[in-house]
């Protein structure tokens, strides 16, 4: 998108877009037509709740998440659809709901993949209403209307705790996704002879190598060759019943001297 990262004092559609969503979550309450300061401090204060950098740029990722932030549940019908597959906060709360009622949905990702399909049919069958696996206005009243009947912990977050328990602290019978960026066309970053897709695939199998001696099952999320989804290396992880993820990039910057490694971390209260 041409418009983007967002610039202090811009005024086009996507601020547009942007300030529209920010009210919706109750994080904007006056009036403003230009990325303006009170604006850029919104943006932070989403990115904060998000666990997203904290910069106030509105660049392709801070987007994506306020794309899927602003979607409640009921707002639309919810289905399993070819790639990329739905996805926002309203599935993650659908998620949420059927894993509060026993219902097997995976994780809680806010993608809406096969398993989630086979829960809402699962659910419709059981109260009643048509089963085709979608989540129409039909389904979501009926889910509005049923009270929690799980308590002491959602089931699925129960199972993941039952398997890393009996896992035990060492890395043998662990199970690692090892996901190198891009691939296939899509080459990441290029210079100097370099190709980012080719270098993370040659260091992911270098890894797999040396997990594998330790006991540890390992899934790529690609081969050589091909570029799967966002979506599908998400659901690899899901159906893998991944300990650990493991995203692998390079990055680039114009000044030569720049080097290091940089480590982000993601989890939950729950495993860490």
């Amino acid at each position: 998108m041409d418009e983007l990262p967002l610039k202090l004092k811009d005024q086009n559609d996507v601020v547009t877009h942007v300030i529209n969503i920010l009210h919706r979550l109750g994080l904007l309450t006056s009036h403003h037509d230009s990325f303006d300061s009170t604006v850029v401090d919104s943006v932070r204060a989403f990115q904060q709740s998000r666990g997203l950098v904290v910069s106030g740029v509105v660049d392709a990722t801070t987007l994506n998440a306020l794309e899927e932030a602003r979607w409640k549940l009921g707002d639309r019908s919810l289905y399993l659809q070819p790639s990329p597959m739905m996805h926002g906060d309203d599935v993650a709360t659908l998620q949420s709901r059927l894993t509060e009622m026993g219902f097997n949905c995976g994780r809680v990702d806010g993608v809406f993949g096969p398993r989630l399909e086979d829960a809402v049919r699962d659910f419709q069958k059981s109260v009643g209403v048509a089963i085709d696996g979608k989540c129409g206005p039909a389904t979501i009243t009926a889910l509005m209307r049923l009270s929690r009947t799980v308590s002491g912990g959602a089931p699925s977050i129960l199972r993941e705790s039952a398997i890393q328990k009996n896992r035990g602290p060492a890395l043998a019978n662990k199970v690692i996704v090892l996901d190198p960026s891009f691939g296939g066309l899509d080459q990441g970053n290029c210079g100097n002879d370099v190709v980012e897709s080719e270098v993370v695939f040659d260091i992911a199998q270098r890894l797999e190598g040396r997990l594998l001696a330790l006991g540890v099952s390992v899934f790529l999320t690609r081969g050589a060759n091909n570029s799967p989804s966002e979506s599908q290396r998400l659901i690899l992880a899901n159906e893998t019943n991944a300990d650990l993820v493991i995203s692998l990039h390079l990055d680039k910057y114009h000044n030569d001297k720049a080097h290091g490694v940089a480590t982000y971390f993601y989890g939950s209260l729950a495993h860490g």
